[in-house]
């Protein structure tokens, strides 16, 4: 008895598919050539290197108010709700109701209001306008290339996450994946009972000392030049008691710092924000912290977008969540 192979399906699909064609229609019914040939013809489309590849983003949504809709492509597809700080491809196309009033930063920087009723197309020079107002603002330094974190990096239930000039508390706060900037962060604890001080122990992640610190609060700044870019560390509190006993009571905790080219592109991006001053442009900012997990920085941007624009409800729907995410 002969063994039936499991595994070349393609190769009999397309055995069939010959057969069926020089065949009389008499042998095979019409309608089982016609759906092999489209499920070849899927295969085909689906392995096709030129199937699933992605377009790069040019732009991200900084601010919006009102409803504004991205029509899927394809007329029996619903449209979809446009959200903060996604990120549009080149030909989206988004459709503004009358009240609507989007901004969009461009990765060269250019930056554009656009105010419903509006529909407007995505390329890489800016928005091309159907119908709409659409006005330029003042343009940013090039928004930096920051890939999202690796899944490999996520540190689990472990995750420490400290601010570049934020208190921290270890705590209460863990996160996945965290990365901070490697230039004076300051680490946060909550106190031990009759402890008279305490030791910060930070080590590079193959266990190498990078820092010890003592302090009498539960407070420490790691001086500027202890840590180096693009590091893994893990770090731990030790009490001190009277007896000089040391216990080690909080940790441990993990951190990335930062590769120095984006802590380059982001601070140009920062020195840029601070100049325009205005609600859009720190919302830009917390976006690209949100998206280096900086999200205690990314907090206090969009607290600073808060105050220049209040009323705005997608601020305060996102500062929500990154509030809820930094307390898990």
């Amino acid at each position: 008895m002969k063994r039936k192979t499991r595994f070349p399906k393609i190769f009999l699909l397309q055995e069939s598919l010959s057969s069926c064609t020089a065949a009389p229609v008499s042998r095979t019914p019409r309608r089982v050539v016609r759906t092999l040939g489209l499920l070849f013809s899927w295969c085909l489309t689906l392995f096709s290197p030129f199937h699933a590849a992605a377009q790069e983003p040019v732009a991200i949504v900084t601010s919006l108010k009102g409803p504004v809709q991205i029509p899927h492509r394809g007329e029996d597809q619903e449209k979809a709700s446009l959200e903060l700080f996604q990120a549009l491809e080149p030909s989206s196309v988004l459709e503004l109701a009358p009240e609507a009033t989007v901004i969009l930063a461009f990765v060269d920087g250019s930056r554009y209001e656009i105010r419903g009723p509006a529909k407007v197309t995505m390329a890489q020079s800016g928005p091309r306008r159907t119908f709409g107002r659409v006005m330029e603002l003042t343009k940013v330094s090039p928004i930096p290339e920051l890939p999202a974190i690796a899944v490999a990096q996520n540190t689990g239930s472990h995750g420490g996450a400290i601010s570049l000039s934020r208190k921290f508390n270890a705590n209460k706060n863990r996160c996945p994946a965290s990365y901070v900037i490697a230039s004076a962060p300051r680490l946060l604890f909550s106190p031990i009972e009759g402890a008279k001080g305490y030791l910060v122990i930070i080590e590079v992640n193959d266990e190498t000392p990078a820092y010890r610190g003592e302090t009498k609060t539960t407070e420490l700044v790691v001086p500027k030049g202890k840590l180096d870019p693009g590091t893994h560390y893990k770090w731990r509190v030790e009490a001190i008691f009277e007896s000089g006993e040391k216990r080690a009571v909080r940790g441990p905790y993990r951190f990335w710092t930062l590769p120095a080219n984006r802590v380059e592109a982001r601070t140009k991006l920062l020195k840029s924000v601070e100049g325009i001053g205005d609600a859009s442009s720190w919302s830009l900012l917390a976006a690209i912290d949100r998206q280096l997990n900086l999200r205690f920085d990314a907090i206090h941007d969009l607290r600073t977008a808060l105050k220049l624009d209040p009323d705005n409800r997608q601020f305060k729907k996102a500062l929500k969540l990154l509030e809820q995410q930094s307390l898990r």
